[in-house]
């Protein structure tokens, strides 16, 4: 078993992995109960995976533990991961015969000298990174209206005028006998996690105060589908 951090242009190799490795991830989920009183979990994603390592720099060669030899100086280790998790290119943290080949940031480097030996004591905290989504907007084209004047002024002004929206349509939803607030979300937009939308409308909150608490629905009530 091997423990790499690499960039793309700086690669090192731990001098010892630790025999156990732990790695943890939540999943969000939550729960609702349904108007006939059942509840239900909604998986609603995954929270960025963590894991940890504490070993130690050898200050010389000389120990039989050793799977290889080659690395530097207990100080100079401390010098090549500080540069790594200080980089602000990709990190990849490597784990062989492991799940772990993920890109990363390190959160936590705590080291120290613990002994006369020289050997220098750490222990990282590793976050899975996911790069942010760059997201590009631009501003509708506008059409400008004819040049106009003022009396005999012959100054012509262009006058840019914005378009008047139509009236957004309002959806409505007759509650029958047997629908769910996750049927209904599923009919309209195709997926039932959605539910929240209709449940956390204001006008429906305001017309039934009970959606707030609860995620019950009557016969008969008009439900807004924003």
């Amino acid at each position: 078993m091997e423990a790499w951090l690499k960039t793309s242009n700086k690669s090192f190799r731990f001098p010892i992995v630790p025999q156990e490795i732990e790695v943890s991830g939540d999943y969000k989920v939550d729960t609702e109960y349904l108007a006939n009183g059942d509840e239900i979990a909604v998986y609603c994603g995954q929270s960025l995976k963590r894991t940890s390592l504490s070993s130690h720099f050898p200050s010389d060669k000389d120990r039989s533990y050793l799977d290889f030899y080659t690395f530097p100086s207990p100080l100079e280790c401390v010098k090549i991961v500080d540069e790594i998790a200080r980089s602000q290119e990709e990190i990849r943290y490597i784990v062989t015969e492991t799940e772990i080949n993920w890109p990363i940031k390190i959160t936590n480097f705590k080291r120290g000298h613990k002994d006369p030996t020289g050997d220098i004591e750490f222990s990282l905290d590793i976050l899975e990174y996911t790069p942010p989504k760059a997201v590009s907007w631009a501003p509708a084209p506008q059409k400008n209206d004819k040049p106009t004047s003022s009396n005999n002024n012959s100054n012509k002004v262009n006058l840019i005028t914005r378009p008047t929206p139509p009236p957004q349509k309002v959806r409505y939803h007759i509650v029958k006998k047997g629908d769910y607030l996750w049927d209904i979300s599923f009919k309209y937009y195709r997926k039932g996690s959605l539910f929240h939308k209709i449940k956390n409308n204001s006008e429906n909150q305001k017309r039934y105060p009970s959606l707030k608490k609860s995620s019950m629905i009557y016969s008969g009530w008009k439900l807004v589908i924003p």
